[in-house]
């Protein structure tokens, strides 16, 4: 058969498998036939465009020529490492161009192989070692942006490879750590990719997420856990580039949506032991306990070990997320709950919850125990199972229902009063070891704070603190008032000038009032920066009067307060209460105010019985 007609008979499967690369390319360029129409060909848009011009071209070439120029082909495919191409005119060896199942699986699962392959984490190298793909092949692939992108351009050089490539592609995705991708394309293995439900969880909390986690420690405990590889922790904390601890976040959620399932569960043990409770409440919810009870035809000897196999069933298909198990969360879903495991001994099943009433009715009303039933029974029915009931205790879900107030994450109100009070507090707070001692921090965090610049102590702890449970809010004003801090707390409750009100009425309300009453309590202490807190005190108090004036109790109390603003501002013209650290201990010693004319004094005295009165009128 002549090679014209070899191209003809095989033009589809050309037109797949071969690749139109730099080295084949060179390679046709000392054939003068087709030579002259190489620079035609590689001005066209795509790499099929460019193959099918290349076939045109070869099959207008005058058959006097048709022989020396097959040999230039196959020479030049040789040379590219596409020998399974040249095989089509030519026996060279015992390599087939990829079949069209693989191509099938290759092209079909293409949209999870981006979510979930890292071809820089080792795959490339390894690949490039084995000589399965070229030095110009894995240039071609790191041109591209973005690991989405590498792997499309990765995926598309292995359907133009041999189909053993297919194979050796699988093989070193197990190697390098990312046999949940291979998973994806053979479906044999027990790793899982990260199902869909929890990466849209980091998706969908994506910015509660980058402002709730403290990054130092935590990479460090990844990759104890085999979370993260070595590349990984250079992604995160590159050398030659400083990134902000935002970025470095948004950097590790990128990197933990593409690993698999059980690194997805080491990454919340992780978030644990590194004190972000309150994260793993906002992801996954409170843990609940059930205790799991069978109901058997078997004897007492039999229904042991039956308990034991169902432990190993449930345990199986938990790891490796079968569909009893998707079909069980599913229904759990619709109840804010998920299935996360299972402990050995008497069975215990778990739970994480973000909604305890919502379980405790599914637990009541015995539909818990149906689900289980229908999810875990029907392997074990043929020896005598008949049905599974779950016992759960009332503390746990009390426990459940305390354990999310507490990890209630930082509001935004309180964060930017965090963030935006730190070029106030610069100079004013002493992070001394009496107000650390009062703050809940690990080891860690304080020795971040203790070892930072001394000018910039302020800003890394309220730093922290902004990425604490918002219990750690109330915990800071009053671990302030406790070592005499009492501005600084009125700073950090009272909203900034830029932003005059947070974003619901009813806390920038309870905010006014808990600053005024700190503030006419101290009225003697004002220096500049508190000015400026009583000057946005008073900008919020007149929105609030027209926002939460809808009833005459509450205009009459923000007319009260307005009055008492308007005496604390009598107080302006008077320097403040100057605080120093002592050079000793730290401990906070004052200067003492300047003296209050006695003519000012009667004022304020006979404004404070006025206010009295307009508060027992409001009152009654």
């Amino acid at each position: 058969m002549t090679f014209k007609q070899l191209i003809k008979e095989n033009y589809g499967l050309l037109l797949k498998s071969l690749d139109f690369s730099h080295e084949f390319v060179g390679g046709l360029q000392l054939n003068e036939a087709i030579q002259h129409k190489i620079a035609f060909i590689k001005e066209q848009q795509t790499p099929t465009d460019k193959v099918d011009a290349l076939l045109s071209a070869l099959l207008e070439v005058s058959d006097d020529f048709q022989d020396s120029l097959m040999d230039d082909v196959i020479e030049a495919l040789n040379f590219s490492g596409q020998d399974h191409v040249a095989n089509i005119f030519r026996r060279v060896s015992d390599k087939v161009c990829m079949s069209n199942e693989h191509c099938r699986q290759l092209q079909t699962k293409m949209t999870e192989l981006c979510k979930c392959m890292d071809p820089e984490n080792q795959l490339l190298d390894q690949l490039l070692s084995d000589e399965v793909v070229s030095s110009c092949e894995v240039e071609r692939i790191r041109f591209s942006t973005g690991r989405n992108e590498m792997t499309r351009k990765l995926i598309e050089i292995f359907m133009k490879k041999s189909d053993d490539a297919f194979e050796t592609l699988t093989d070193t995705l197990n190697e390098v750590g990312q046999a949940h991708v291979a998973y994806i394309l053979t479906g044999e293995g027990n790793a899982r990719p990260l199902n869909q439900k929890l990466r849209d969880k980091l998706t969908l909390n994506r910015v509660e997420l980058i402002t709730s986690i403290y990054f130092k420690g935590l990479v460090s405990v990844l990759m104890s856990k085999g979370v993260f590889t070595e590349y990984d922790q250079q992604c995160v904390e590159p050398i030659r580039m400083t990134l902000t601890e935002n970025e470095k976040i948004e950097k590790t959620l990128d990197l933990v949506a593409r690993k698999s399932q059980s690194a997805f569960r080491q990454f919340i043990v992780a978030l644990d032991e590194t004190q972000h409770g309150h994260v793993v409440s906002l992801l996954m919810g409170s843990e609940i306990e059930a205790k799991v009870m069978i109901d058997t035809d078997a004897t007492e000897a039999c229904a042991t070990n039956l308990e034991k196999e169902l432990f190993e069933t449930m345990q199986v298909e938990t790891e490796n997320e079968e569909t009893a198990v998707k079909e069980l969360n599913d229904a759990l879903d619709a109840h804010e709950t998920s299935f996360t495991g299972v402990t050995e001994g008497s069975i215990v099943v778990k739970f994480r919850c973000k909604n305890a009433e919502a379980l405790r009715e599914l637990y009541r009303s015995k539909t818990l125990d149906k689900l289980f039933t229908d999810a875990f029974c029907r392997p074990l029915a043929h020896k005598g199972l008949k049905s599974i009931r779950l016992e759960i205790a009332d503390r746990q879900f009390q426990r459940c229902d305390e354990t999310l107030a507490v990890l209630k994450l930082m509001t935004p109100e309180h964060r930017d009063a965090l963030m935006s009070s730190a070029k106030f507090l610069a100079h004013k707070m002493i992070v001394s070891d009496h107000l650390l001692d009062k703050l809940a921090l690990c080891g860690e965090r304080r020795r971040a704070i203790e070892t930072a610049a001394r000018e910039e102590r302020v800003s890394k702890l309220l730093d922290i603190v902004s990425r604490q449970p918002d219990s750690a809010f109330t915990q800071l004003l009053d671990a302030l008032r406790d070592t005499e801090q009492e501005q600084s707390a009125l700073i950090l409750c009272t909203p900034r000038e830029e932003k005059p009100l947070p974003q619901r009425p009813e806390a920038a309300w309870k905010m006014a009032k808990d600053s005024m009453r700190l503030l006419i309590s101290k009225f003697q202490s004002i220096d500049d920066e508190t000015r400026t807190a009583v000057d946005n005190l008073h900008t919020s108090l007149s929105t609030m009067r027209q926002m939460c004036g809808k009833t005459a109790q509450r205009t009459q109390e923000a007319e009260i307060y307005s009055t008492e603003l308007r005496n604390v501002d009598a107080c302006h013209d008077y320097k403040s209460l100057e605080m120093t650290e002592a050079a000793t201990n730290g401990r906070i010693s004052a200067k003492q105010p300047m003296p209050v004319p006695r003519s000012t004094q009667t004022s304020l005295e006979k404004n404070k019985l006025i206010v009295n009165e307009n508060r027992k009128s409001a009152r009654g």
